[in-house]
């Protein structure tokens, strides 16, 4: 504050402080977008960005495509408009180009939700090829696109692709990025990049929801990503989710038992455990917490009812040795369970709350 003018810590405008958007509009050039600072909408973290989006473009009735599985919150952000969700399976490369296409035809829906990078929760990140298609789609189909990334700077063995907005030329796609993996959550700082009409929009949602955001953390902040430090510390968080990551994927596969498989994930902090058929995501979450053991409930992600039964295992808040010691129990669970199967034992229904 002995740096500033301390005019900057009244009201603030809609879009956010110039000099934070600012940096954001040249630092957007490294996932292929050339953005403006009144491209930038600074938002109180990315889950205002995304109610923002759903807010403005999404009413009852509306069809939405969404990955299946996805971000939680943002299922249930989709569903409190009203939106009748559409889900679209995801390969190793992303989602389903083809199915996309299919149900656009069909279903005309309003918007599209897509996680592009270091997908939560499995890992995945959607081959540039797909990038392309999806953004043709979406400027052939007049179709929104919510394209919501927090990871492209967790990218482990190659830089990540270009964004889905990179290939946006009809401003059909806005782009949600958040400050809470690079810096840290509790500064509820994110961003909407958009153009044209639809930052016009977003713009006047923001002001009707919570005016601005502070202008004080938006300072800060900004006074940290333009420092050297910022680069630094980004590159020593890199290798250090990079260390996790690996020695997660060399513990599942010295200690999973067979027909267990899992996702590669090469950007954020998550990965998919696929489970055998006869084994119900909810069975392997219970089994575990005997063993001492917690995940994500795979179907919690889930628009719609599994199959297929999966967890999600996140790898970034947990040391190598903890991590290891937690898959090495879950997969005692796990084998407990398939051994019931094998045995032909039936499983008592349950009701679990995680």
């Amino acid at each position: 504050m002995a740096l500033e003018d301390p005019r900057f810590l009244q009201y603030g405008t809609p879009q956010g402080d110039f000099h934070l958007r600012s940096w954001i509009a040249e630092r957007s050039a490294s996932m292929g977008i050339t953005a403006r600072p009144e491209d930038i909408l600074v938002t109180s973290g990315s889950q205002q960005a995304i109610d923002l989006i759903a807010r403005t473009f999404v009413g009852p009735g509306d069809y939405v495509l969404v990955e299946s599985p996805t971000f939680i919150t943002a299922l249930d952000i989709l569903e409190g408009r009203g939106a009748k969700l559409l889900s679209v399976p995801l390969e190793a490369e992303g989602p389903r180009v083809d199915q996309i296409a299919s149900l656009i035809e069909r279903y005309r829906p309003r918007l599209m939700y897509t996680i592009p990078t270091g997908h939560n929760p499995t890992g995945i990140t959607m081959a540039e090829e797909r990038r392309r298609q999806l953004a043709s789609l979406a400027r052939r189909h007049n179709l929104l696109i919510l394209e919501d990334d927090s990871c492209s700077e967790f990218a482990y063995d190659a830089d990540a692709p270009p964004a889905v907005k990179a290939f946006d030329a009809g401003g059909h796609v806005a782009l949600v990025v958040s400050f809470s993996k690079t810096v840290i959550p509790g500064l509820r700082v994110g961003c909407v990049i958009a153009h044209g009409p639809l930052m016009a929009r977003l713009a006047e949602s923001k002001s009707l929801g919570d005016r601005f955001t502070s202008p004080l953390i938006q300072r800060t902040l900004w006074r940290y990503l333009s420092a050297p430090q910022y680069m630094r510390d980004l590159t020593g968080a890199r290798e250090t989710y990079r260390r996790r990551r690996d020695a997660l994927l060399r513990t599942l596969k010295e200690v999973m038992p067979a027909g267990v498989k899992w996702t590669h994930p090469a950007a954020g902090f998550n990965l998919w455990l696929h489970l055998p058929d006869g084994i119900r995501a909810a069975e392997a979450f219970e089994e575990g917490l005997k063993e001492g053991v917690a995940c994500a409930l795979g179907d919690l992600f889930l628009p719609h009812e599994p199959p297929p039964a999966g967890l999600r295992i996140s790898f970034a808040d947990n040391p190598e040795e903890v991590a290891a010691e937690g898959v090495r129990r879950l997969a005692r669970a796990i084998a407990r369970l398939l051994s019931r199967v094998d045995r032909g034992e039936q499983e008592a229904e349950f009701v679990t709350t995680v």
